[in-house]
């Protein structure tokens, strides 16, 4: 997190390119093979940061929220699509970070397999059932 001023235009091209644009070719190329094989459903993993911007994360959560616009587009076009919008997770992404958290903030973290409980939670439901996102975030953090 830094302030708007002092992101640089790469990292600000890497954060878009890798959170939106990646998106979108992902998502178009996976619809045109979901078609044909008239299955398929797709979960976009997007951030808490798509709901609430963050004063000192503004490319980040610029690109969540255009993640979170793209996920709604297709959902309103009736495309079998939906996200989960987590606050923090307990990955290796957090040691990258210039002061990665604790041992014990990262046991207050979610876990990876608290996702994919909710992913599976998203793909039990009838075809009927439209859910758009999910937010979740850990107790007490």
């Amino acid at each position: 997190p830094c302030s708007f001023e002092n992101v640089s235009t790469e990292e600000y091209k890497q954060i878009m390119d890798t959170n939106v644009d990646g998106l979108f070719y992902m998502t178009r190329s996976v619809l045109k093979a979901m078609k044909e094989r008239q299955s398929g459903y797709i979960i976009n993993i997007l951030s808490t940061a798509s709901h609430a911007a963050a004063a000192r994360g503004g490319p980040y959560s610029a690109s969540k929220y255009a993640a979170l616009a793209l996920t709604e587009t297709l959902a309103a076009a009736a495309e079998p699509h939906t996200s989960i919008s987590p606050g923090p997770v307990a990955t290796t992404i957090w040691s990258h970070k210039t002061t990665p958290p604790s041992e014990e903030e990262m046991a207050r973290m979610l876990k990876p397999g608290d996702i994919a409980r909710i992913a599976g939670f998203l793909l039990d439901n009838p075809d009927y059932v439209i859910i758009r996102d999910i937010e979740v975030t850990p107790a007490g953090f």
